[in-house]
């Protein structure tokens, strides 16, 4: 046991002496000598600076100016947002008598609809979203509404163009016409999303097929809200007050047999 941590401290000895002469050249008569007669290599630094190779500081100025979070990166990034999200088209559907009219924002189209129509159909999320901004134009609450700097209202978000003008005919016509290029599914999630009524009466589209399954899913909905209201949550309350923690309900059709 002595003879190792003599061995250990006579090779750290050499180690040290070698790392701190690493100023100097090593040669063949510098070199140590381990304790078996062996030669040691003195230690080379391992980190070494020079100053032959300069860099330009005007580069790092310019990696500076453009990071992340930077100036410049914040403008490059909003003049690319500006650019995508410039109106590319614009179309005109209704004005009030007096000019009167809002520009509504969706998919960069720009719909310039007259709000006297679209308060018309109270029931609906544009109704209620503009009748809430006349109300604070008279003063009478707070104004809940406000437009972009363009004046724009950008509104239905993740709607397309095309399935939202197609929307916009049951303010002025009160139905709404399905063009080809909007799916029934599409325009069906439109309508639920602004609160539209889809019906018979109100959608009038070329496929028949679509509009039918449409209305036989709504028809299932409706149906099963009823079951689940009159039957089973009856059947889980009383489950429910005798202490059970579960409660087995098993819905049988008219031609199941058990």
């Amino acid at each position: 046991m002595i003879l190792m941590s003599c061995f250990f401290s006579h090779r750290a000895l050499s180690i040290g002496g070698a790392s701190t002469s690493s100023s100097s050249t090593s040669s063949p008569e510098h070199q140590r000598r381990g304790p078996s007669g062996t030669k040691v290599p003195a230690l080379h630094p391992a980190l070494k600076h020079s100053n032959s190779i300069r860099k330009d500081p005007s580069c790092h100025r310019n990696q500076r100016s453009m990071s992340l979070g930077g100036s410049a990166h914040e403008t490059l990034l909003s003049s690319i947002q500006q650019s995508h999200q410039l109106p590319t088209q614009t179309i005109e559907l209704s004005r009030g008598e007096n000019g009167d009219h809002v520009i509504l924002l969706v998919e960069n189209t720009r719909f310039i609809v007259n709000p006297t129509v679209l308060m018309a159909k109270h029931d609906t999320m544009l109704g209620r979203m503009f009748a809430v901004r006349g109300r604070a134009s008279a003063g009478e609450g707070s104004d809940l509404v406000r437009p972009n700097e363009r004046n724009e209202y950008e509104v239905a978000d993740g709607l397309s163009a095309n399935c939202f003008q197609a929307i916009l005919d049951f303010y002025h016509h009160g139905y709404i016409r399905v063009p080809p290029t909007v799916s029934v599914a599409e325009l069906r999630e439109a309508c639920d999303y602004l609160m539209i009524p889809f019906n018979d009466r109100t959608i009038k589209c070329q496929d028949l097929r679509g509009l039918l399954h449409e209305l036989s899913n709504e028809g299932a909905r409706s149906q099963f809200t009823t079951f689940l209201e009159d039957i089973i949550l009856p059947q889980l309350v009383v489950s429910a007050e005798h202490g059970d923690r579960e409660c087995h309900i098993v819905v049988l059709l008219d031609e199941d047999v058990v």
